[in-house]
């Protein structure tokens, strides 16, 4: 099964959300230097530069293909060997997009996310159910906040 898919998803970020993390920037930077953590403040600074930068960044849009062979995601390969189980995962049932989560075989490895439309869910659900079995997801707290913060 072949889709197309943003890389992630993109929150557009109001001037509100650019407001509230500059000034929390702010705060850590003060909260540094009044303690004499330079290098805390500096870490601060540097974090808020990259988080203003990756705010703003979009998601390309990317090729997706499951087969028997495993995953295919842009130009990465994941074989099917390498996977054990798979979850859909939704915050929202009106969300254009549901997440496709695959779990790996080895302990070290990262969960595989990608994204897939909502309208191809049940038909790639029946699919990949073929190859691997179906096991619950549950967000890690990073997870959970970065949805929250929008991010």
């Amino acid at each position: 099964m072949n889709w197309k898919a943003p890389e992630f998803t993109f929150f557009e970020k109001s001037s509100v959300w650019y407001t509230a993390s500059i000034v929390i920037a702010l705060l850590l930077i003060l909260f540094a230097f009044l303690r004499g953590n330079v290098l805390f403040g500096i870490f601060a600074i540097v974090a808020e530069i990259l988080i203003l930068y990756w705010a703003r960044q979009e998601p390309d849009l990317i090729e997706y293909e499951f087969n028997e062979a495993g995953l295919v995601a842009g130009e990465k390969f994941y074989s099917l060997n390498e996977l054990s189980a798979f979850s859909f995962v939704a915050d929202h049932p009106d969300d254009p997009f549901f997440e496709l989560v695959f779990e790996p075989i080895k302990l070290s490895a990262q969960y595989i996310k990608v994204l897939v439309p909502a309208d191809l869910v049940d038909e790639l659900f029946d699919y990949i159910n073929q190859y691997l079995e179906e096991f619950d997801y549950d967000e890690s707290l990073g997870e959970h906040l970065a949805k929250k913060l929008r991010f």
